[in-house]
């Protein structure tokens, strides 16, 4: 089934859920956007502190003004009526874009004994995890191609 809207997306429960599909669909939506908000903003004020050599301590006013200021492009893209469907799939796009910038350099530090020290990556766990991260760097080339070119 291909899905052009946040209508048609909660439509596709329907089935499961029948009656309570849209209810279901909006809570579900609420409870990711919820904990991604919070999670995002926590974790770009704390760089935002870090980065400034700051404390991350919620009671000061760099921090106050740090969560301030990550929520503008929301701001922006509520004031502008921009199609939220839109953002939501360049959103992705973006994220799946950042994410072999994470991923290599992640399984670069846990390989490394000076590093990880006793917790350092086995060769089976290694093995493992660059295969998982070539599948997910794969998939998301994929969904960057066709997100440009479909």
């Amino acid at each position: 089934m291909h899905v052009d809207s946040l209508e048609q997306a909660s439509a596709t429960l329907r089935p499961l859920a029948g009656h309570f599909a849209g209810f279901l669909f909006a809570l579900a939506l609420l409870a990711a956007g919820i904990s991604s908000s919070t999670t995002s903003s926590m974790a770009e004020v704390n760089v935002i502190t870090a980065f400034l050599g700051k404390p991350e301590d919620p009671k000061t006013l760099l921090y106050k003004i740090s969560a301030f200021i990550t929520a503008i492009p929301s701001f922006v893209i509520i004031l502008l009526k921009i199609d939220t469907f839109k953002i939501l799939i360049f959103s992705q796009v973006v994220l799946s874009i950042q994410l072999p910038f994470t991923l290599i350099p992640l399984l670069i530090l846990c390989r490394r004994r000076t590093v990880m020290g006793s917790f350092r990556s086995k060769s089976v766990e290694f093995v493992l995890a660059v295969a998982v991260s070539a599948v997910i760097i794969a998939l998301n080339v994929f969904l960057l191609y066709s997100t440009i070119f479909a």
